[in-house]
Formats: structure tokens, C-alpha cells, sequence
């Protein structure tokens, strides 16, 4: 099929009564990536909140991997930290303090559990924070930027997938 189609996606398995694919072993992960010239792994799910904090078996990243995506959510910068706006919140709680602030993800995003866990470390980072329609969620987004900036790191801000346009990359 990669000999002639422009692309190919891959699952393990359907859950059908979650609408959800399954993934595919790590290995097949790094054997795809020796055949093709780019394999993207979708790695865990949010449940639809804009902040995630991993569980203990996440995220499984294939030590083939050479970019690490994290995607956080502006719409949840300036929130409270709970469970609306943060999937795990119980684990949040251990990680983060006070409300969703640039300088509080920023913390979760760098601390070894936290949003780069499992990244290996020849692997580049790219941050990608989406859902920055509004203006307080860009302006939060803008101030997130520039502390990933300063540590390094890369990254863009979107829109909402319907959108499809990126407004800054950093």
C-alpha cells in the first residue's frame, strides 16, 4: 500500500461501542518508520478537555519517534484547575497549583512526568497549542510561547480544526 497510495493509516483494532481505534505495538511503530518517509502515532486521548496529565501507562512513544508533538488547549489557560477542564485532574492536583496559567503548564509540559514524558531524548519537541480562537485564549497562548521560547522549544498557535489556520509559530 505505501507503494501507491500517498498515504496510509493503520489501526490494531476498532472499539466499537467507543466510536475509538486501537493502537499498534511500539515495534510496528519503528519498523513502519524504517519503510515510509514519515509515521504520525496518535499516542492518548483527552476525553475532549483542553489539559491532560498522563496516567501511569501513557504515553506509549516508540523509541523510533524523532518529533514529539504535546498539544495543550488555550481555552484552558486561565481556568481553574478541576475536572472540566483538566482529564486526571486527581493526578493534576499532585502536579499542578492554583488555575491553568501559562507559567503552571509550562511546568507540566517540562517536569519528567509531565507533558514530555516518555519523549526519548533524541527526539525533537514541538508544542502545538489549538483552540486559540478567542482573544484571552491568544493573548495566554502568546504568554506560554514565549516561556517555551525561552527553554527552547518550538511550536505553533491554532485554531480549532474547522479553522485551519495557524496564527504564530515560535
Amino acid at each position: 500500500a505505501l507503494r501507491t497510495l500517498p498515504h496510509v493509516t493503520l489501526s490494531g483494532g476498532r472499539l466499537p461501542q467507543q466510536g475509538k481505534l486501537l493502537g499498534i505495538p511500539p515495534d510496528l511503530v519503528t519498523e513502519l518508520s524504517r519503510i515510509s518517509d514519515y509515521v504520525i502515532v496518535e499516542a492518548d486521548g483527552s476525553k475532549g478537555r483542553p489539559i491532560k496529565v498522563h496516567g501511569d501507562h501513557e504515553p506509549v512513544v516508540p523509541p523510533s519517534t524523532t518529533l514529539f508533538t504535546v498539544v495543550v488547549g488555550a481555552d484552558g489557560l486561565g481556568k481553574p484547575l478541576s475536572p472540566e477542564w483538566v482529564f486526571r485532574f486527581e493526578r493534576a492536583k499532585d502536579l499542578l497549583r492554583g488555575n491553568l496559567t501559562p507559567e503552571s503548564l509550562m511546568e507540566l509540559i517540562l517536569r519528567p512526568e509531565g507533558l514530555m514524558k516518555g519523549k526519548p531524548p533524541s527526539a525533537r519537541t514541538f508544542v502545538f497549542i489549538n483552540k486559540a480562537e478567542r482573544t484571552e485564549a491568544f493573548l495566554l497562548a502568546r504568554r506560554l510561547s514565549e516561556l517555551l521560547r525561552r527553554e527552547g522549544m518550538e511550536g505553533a498557535i491554532g485554531r480549532a480544526f474547522f479553522n485551519r489556520k495557524v496564527m504564530e509559530v515560535f
